[in-house]
């Protein structure tokens, strides 16, 4: 991989994690956002529950109130008229003494009204304000026994504090803690608490409510960012391995490429080293025949001009115009002539076991069949033993289509490879310049027959060799 290319890499791979950073920032605020709504959602909740449990809390007092009203034993009511105003009278039915009077100046009462309804109104208004009225001594003292007795029920308040969480959508377990005289406890991390709230119980007793577990809650709240932050991320992560993945095919590409290079000239500078040398020598030796050179020139050339085809094919691929030569073929004929041509021509010793099958015939392009049979065969004794290399082929038929299958003795294929033994310009990951090849034969191979509606597939591969089954259907028609 290039500098210039490593240099884009950090920078894209910069970019990508300050973007994910700025994500996961973004997220992080909202999530601190929605705790600190929560939060005051909890103390407005408190709050308003506190004022609920203290009215309950005034009702029940003025309850104990009126039974002392309208107890004639306590006291007795009046409507009296002290310089032209009316005022309900209190008076110690014992003594018969005048306590005190409560002046009515919004409106005026009647014989028959209830009196202590009146009062107890009036009792109410100075509850809430939190304070208790001596109407009378006794009255007095029996009404502020009742205010310091009569204490805020825990069970209600917290009764209320859901109900007002319910406002909000807070459906949590909440709970509540109190405490004494000033001494707060302090709140657990994984706590969400409220503002620590006066509440009328024993001594001076705060209250406080609090989630054990906010953050389920504020996650749920946080549903339609988190989903954006993960869809984001999520796509970050696509992108940044697309990135890699394209990168590591580029670095593999120009690592094929220039393995591509250096095979071409292996194979090239044979024949060209060989038919340079044949040239010279008919320059110079003029005692020898000719007709040796020239044939030594003839297949030289033929092998350059292979090497060109095979390049040229596989670099424009393999068109369906350039399979058009369909005829019927006698398999045993073509099969027979490639065992003889590599018989003769290779410089190992080969020994093929096939035995014919006169009716299997197929209707295919010659020169594309010759190839792929050469591809695969020239391969089991390119990389086959250096002593003999034994090569068996046998031929079937099976649902339409014939099969040629091709078994080997060589040292047999790494199975990091077996996959990408047909992509293009793909070698065995062994010293492949001791191997002469160019790394398309297998490709080519699996382009042609797939415009025709074969296919051929590794069927097995060991140190005792390697098995190719070649399919074919027996009358082929271009896809």
């Amino acid at each position: 991989m290039s500098n210039r290319m490593q240099q884009i890499l950090i920078l894209i791979t910069f970019s990508l994690i300050s973007v994910i950073g700025l994500q996961l920032y973004y997220a992080y605020q909202v999530f601190q956002q929605q705790k600190l709504n929560l939060k005051l959602q909890l103390d407005q909740a408190l709050e308003l529950a506190i004022l609920k449990a203290e009215e309950n809390r005034v009702n029940e007092i003025n309850k104990y109130f009126e039974q002392d009203l309208r107890n004639k034993d306590l006291v007795q009511l009046e409507i009296r008229y002290d310089d032209g105003e009316q005022r309900i009278a209190l008076i110690d039915p014992k003594t018969g003494y005048y306590h005190a009077s409560f002046a009515m100046k919004d409106s005026l009462a009647k014989e028959g009204d209830d009196l202590a309804k009146i009062l107890l109104d009036r009792n109410y208004i100075f509850l809430k304000q939190n304070a208790v009225m001596y109407w009378t001594s006794e009255l007095g003292n029996r009404l502020n026994a009742y205010n310091d007795s009569v204490l805020i029920d825990t069970n209600l308040l917290l009764k209320y504090v859901q109900m007002e969480l319910l406002k909000y959508e807070v459906d949590e377990s909440v709970h509540l803690r109190f405490e004494k005289d000033s001494i707060l406890l302090e709140t657990l991390p994984k706590e969400l608490a409220s503002e620590w709230l006066p509440i009328k119980m024993e001594d001076d007793t705060t209250v406080q409510s609090y989630l054990t577990n906010p953050n389920r809650l504020i996650l749920i709240r946080m549903g339609m960012v988190l989903s954006l932050t993960v869809v984001v991320l999520l796509f970050i992560g696509l992108s940044f391995f697309t990135l890699i993945k394209f990168a590591n095919q580029q670095k593999r590409l120009s690592q094929l490429k220039d393995d591509f290079i250096d095979n071409v000239s292996h194979e090239l500078i044979t024949p060209v080293s060989t038919l340079k040398l044949a040239i010279e020598s008919l320059k110079t030796d003029q005692t020898l025949s000719s007709n040796k050179y020239l044939q030594i020139s003839e297949q030289q050339t033929s092998r350059i001009e292979n090497v060109v085809d095979q390049v040229l094919k596989t670099s424009f691929g393999v068109s369906k115009q350039a399979i058009q030569s369909f005829e019927e073929i006698p398999l045993k004929e073509l099969i027979l002539e490639i065992i003889s041509y590599y018989e003769t021509t290779s410089a190992k010793e080969v020994a093929f076991n096939f035995t014919p099958n006169e009716s299997d015939v197929i209707y295919f392009d010659r020169d594309h069949l010759t190839n792929i049979l050469h591809n695969v065969i020239s391969n089991a004794i390119k990389y086959g033993p250096e002593s003999t290399v034994k090569i068996k082929i046998e031929t079937k038929v099976d649902n339409g289509y014939l099969k040629i299958v091709i078994s080997d003795n060589g040292s047999g294929i790494p199975k990091s490879d077996h996959d990408l033994i047909f992509e293009k310009f793909h070698r065995i990951t062994k010293d492949t310049h001791d191997v002469k090849g160019l790394g398309i034969g297998l490709y080519y191979t699996r382009e042609v027959l797939n415009k025709l509606g074969g296919e051929i597939k590794l069927i097995s591969s060991s140190d005792k060799g390697s098995t190719f089954e070649i399919s074919i259907p027996k009358r082929t028609h271009l896809t």
